[in-house]
């Protein structure tokens, strides 16, 4: 395997998944502890919020970044022209959002998200600040900066937004933790960056830039929508009671997706750059890849639908007690979601963002069929069984394309992931026989107990099939040195 690509990846998957497992456990603990302080409703207006602030957010710099860590070579010129793009996009897009607060809030028939989102909207501004430092970080495959920045803005941020929890400030804790974090992350990573703006804009960079940008922006409004499509119909036909438990309900299980999909993600796309024209050596890594977010995403997210009752009701209070139903659902769908997450770097890589592009198009309108009959058949239940359905569907195109691109066989695909679901399977039977006989109470002491039960039975079915699990072994010797 190419040594520049080895190295670099060993590199930043250490101190990326470091910063991941960091951050994520941050957020967690600091999400449930303002769940048992804020309300359901408290929650439900920051995701009206968020739906469409997000979606802004998406232009920020329209796929340049991603035209930047592609590209091997990259000049000053071209950061100082994405730099300045950034910040006209980052005073146009605060200026734009404060002046729909009142239409935003006018679509929801909630008065009270005027003032919140017309506050909310700096945050545009203040993020162009930071990105191109950000994104010079990421094609050096700096984790170990990236993860100081991330970690430490988050604790001060949430720290503060606990505090004003606390005194009642409700909903504006929720806002003055997200823009606290983007300040904080913006200024620390002036410092750490190498990189330093000078207003040089050259239009000639932008328009070669956009050539490989275009289809990558198109694809990240697109997947936005469809990931994000069932927060703002359960806002709007429902209300922000239902969609806070939901929005909660799906950011704890798309946690397990966040720490171990998404840092391999970012630390393949600038890695894989040395070795993009390899086609065998990028197939025998996503498989590896894949399985590895599977041995862990898998039986996490198992486990978690087994105890949604428990980890409800001990951790986050009988409020929120509507999302025990939700959690096994929704975890359902997250185990496939959580390996083909990586299909956007095998995308990106091989030069084919037009591919999800496609898949994107043909699925939004889909989603939204589905979503609407949903909810007004059956509620928030509906929407997610018409998730469930719809993915399942959508399950075919996606493997096919990404198959395709790199020259996989489904029963390569297949062998390389049956070892996981049989002892994912095994444990969670496990784990349901032991709570039916043994620990059927809802108790904390019996919650600890049927993790560790989980974790011991999961750990000795895995050693048992270790000779059927192919781990990179590059990254276990690594972490040996």
């Amino acid at each position: 395997m190419n040594s520049t690509f080895k190295t670099n990846a060993l590199r930043g998957f250490k101190w990326s998944f470091l910063n991941k497992i960091a951050t994520q456990s941050l957020s967690l603990i600091f999400s449930i502890v303002l769940a048992r302080l804020l309300s359901p409703d408290d929650f439900g207006l920051f995701a009206m919020i968020t739906v469409f602030l997000n979606f802004g957010l998406l232009f920020k710099d329209f796929g340049f970044g991603h035209a930047l860590i592609y590209q091997k070579d990259v000049s000053k010129t071209e950061f100082d022209s994405v730099f300045v793009l950034n910040m006209l996009t980052g005073v146009i897009l605060t200026t734009l959002f404060f002046l729909l607060a009142p239409t935003i809030a006018n679509f929801y028939d909630e008065p009270r998200l005027a003032n919140l989102t017309k506050v909310f909207s700096v945050v545009f501004f203040i993020q162009a600040f930071g990105l191109v430092n950000l994104i010079e970080l990421k094609k050096c495959i700096d984790f170990k900066s990236l993860s100081v920045i991330e970690n430490s803005s988050l604790l001060i941020s949430s720290l503060i937004a606990i505090g004003l929890a606390f005194y009642g400030f409700g909903v504006w804790s929720l806002i003055v933790r997200t823009i606290t974090n983007m300040t904080l992350r913006t200024i620390i990573v002036f410092f750490v960056s190498n990189y330093r703006p000078v207003l040089n804009f050259n239009i000639k960079v932008v328009k070669k830039l956009w050539r490989y940008s275009m289809n990558v922006s198109l694809n990240g409004f697109l997947t936005y929508w469809v990931r994000n499509l069932d927060n703002l119909m359960i806002g709007k036909m429902l209300g922000q009671q239902s969609l806070g438990v939901y929005n909660i309900a799906y950011q704890i299980i798309l946690l397990p997706i966040s720490s171990i999909s998404n840092v391999i993600k970012d630390v393949l796309f600038p890695s894989f750059s040395s070795i993009k024209n390899d086609i065998n050596i990028i197939r025998s890594v996503y498989l590896k890849v894949i399985q590895t977010i599977a041995l862990i995403t898998f039986p996490t997210l198992a486990g978690i639908a087994i105890l949604s009752d428990s980890f409800v009701l001990i951790l986050l209070g009988e409020k929120w007690s509507s999302m025990i139903s939700i959690l096994p659902l929704l975890a359902l769908v997250a185990m496939p979601q959580s390996i083909f997450t990586v299909n956007g770097t095998l995308y990106l890589n091989t030069g084919r963002p037009d591919i999800p592009l496609k898949i994107n198009i043909i699925s939004l309108p889909i989603y939204a069929i589905g979503f609407y009959l949903g909810l007004k058949l059956y509620g928030v239940i509906g929407l997610v069984y018409a998730y469930i359905i719809i993915y399942v569907i959508l399950i075919i195109p996606i493997y096919y394309f990404s198959a395709k691109n790199i020259q996989l066989k489904l029963r390569d695909f297949i062998k390389n992931l049956i070892p996981v679901i049989f002892a994912t399977f095994l444990m969670g039977c496990t784990v349901i026989l032991t709570k039916i006989f043994l620990f059927s109470q809802i108790s904390l002491l019996n919650f600890i107990s049927l993790i560790l039960v989980g974790i011991f039975t999961y750990f000795v079915i895995i050693f048992a099939l270790r000779k059927y699990i192919s781990i990179n072994k590059i990254i276990s010797e690594q972490f040996n040195k």
